[in-house]
C-alpha cells in the first residue's frame, strides 16, 4: 500500500476490495498509523470489519489485520508485539490457527535492525501452541529468485534472489516453514 492507510478513503477502499473478493483475513503492512487499536468499521453497504493494528509512535511501519464479519468473532487473542510484528489466534476446526503479520526492515536498514526484527519474529512464532497451525505472512521486502530450494521455495519464485530473500529462506529453514506463494504460478 503506497503511502500507507493514513490517507482518507484508503481504508474504506481496501475494505471494499476485501469484501468484493470475499477475503476473511487480510494482513496489512506499512499502515503508517500511530499507536495500537482494535475497532469495528462499517462500509456504507453495512458489511462490518474488525481492524486490529500496531503502529508505534512515529507514523512509520505499522502492521495489522482486517477481518471480515464472518471471522472476527473467532479471534481468541491478539498479541501486539511492535510496529513490525502482530499476531492473532483464531479458534477453528479441526485446529486453531496462529497468524503472524510482519513487515521486514528494508535493505537500507542496519544489520542490527534486521537481526533484532528476526529475533522478535522468532520469539513471536514461538508463542504458537503445539496444537495450532502457524501462518506467517507479511511484507518481507525480499526476492527469492526462481530456483526451487528444498521444501522451502517452490518453482515459481520471481526475480533474482537478494540478501533479504536469503535471510527469509534461512528463517524458514530454521522453523520448518515454506513460502506458499512460490508453489503456484502467479497470474
Amino acid at each position: 500500500l503506497v503511502q500507507g492507510l493514513n490517507i482518507e478513503g484508503k481504508l474504506e477502499n481496501l475494505m471494499n476490495e476485501i469484501n468484493n473478493l470475499n477475503v476473511d483475513i487480510c494482513g496489512i503492512s506499512e499502515t503508517h498509523w500511530e499507536d495500537s487499536s482494535d475497532f469495528i468499521s462499517e462500509l456504507p453497504s453495512k458489511e462490518m470489519f474488525r481492524i486490529i493494528y500496531s503502529g508505534g509512535d512515529t507514523k512509520r511501519n505499522g502492521v495489522g489485520f482486517i477481518l471480515s464479519q464472518r471471522i472476527m468473532k473467532s479471534v481468541s487473542s491478539v498479541i501486539i508485539v511492535s510496529d513490525r510484528v502482530i499476531a492473532i489466534r483464531i479458534e477453528a476446526t479441526p485446529m486453531n490457527i496462529f497468524i503472524v503479520q510482519c513487515y521486514t526492515p528494508t535493505f537500507d536498514k542496519s544489520d542490527e535492525e534486521k537481526e533484532e526484527f528476526y529475533g522478535v519474529l522468532r520469539s513471536t512464532i514461538n508463542k504458537k501452541m503445539f496444537h495450532e497451525i502457524l501462518v506467517l505472512m507479511g511484507d518481507f521486502n525480499s526476492k527469492l529468485g526462481n530456483n526451487k530450494i528444498e521444501d522451502i521455495v517452490g518453482p515459481y519464485g520471481l526475480g533474482t534472489m537478494n540478501n533479504a530473500g536469503q535471510d527469509l529462506i534461512n528463517f524458514c529453514c530454521e522453523h520448518e516453514l515454506f513460502i506458499s506463494n512460490t508453489w503456484y504460478e502467479q497470474k
